[in-house]
């Protein structure tokens, strides 16, 4: 059966459908001992309920004042930023710590 009607088909696929931004559970396995972002008493941060509704943090920076940050540590290296880092002690943007013998920074 021919048509000339008929420009163009294609045989139609079933394809399965997901929501992009559905939250997963944390792959971490220390996430579970992050009390402060999820725990069964509700005592916590809503970070679930943040990230169901898209919130990632992606472009935030976070200053936090210290007396010493070490920045070239593997688990914050990637995300340091230099220009959100002050040292107080020293009155230099290299917060990195001093150590002594006395202990002091």
């Amino acid at each position: 059966m021919t048509s000339v009607s008929v420009v163009w088909a294609e045989q139609q696929v079933v394809k399965r459908r997901r929501k992009r931004d559905e939250f997963t559970e944390p792959t971490d396995p220390e996430f579970p001992k992050q009390w402060y972002l999820s725990n069964p008493s509700n005592q916590d941060l809503n970070i679930k309920e943040a990230w169901a509704k898209g919130y990632t943090g992606r472009g935030v920076v976070v200053t936090i004042l210290d007396d010493g940050i070490e920045k070239d540590h593997p688990d914050l290296r990637s995300n340091y930023d230099p220009d959100a880092s002050y040292d107080v002690n020293d009155g230099d943007a290299d917060p990195q710590p001093r150590y002594t013998q006395r202990n002091e920074n």
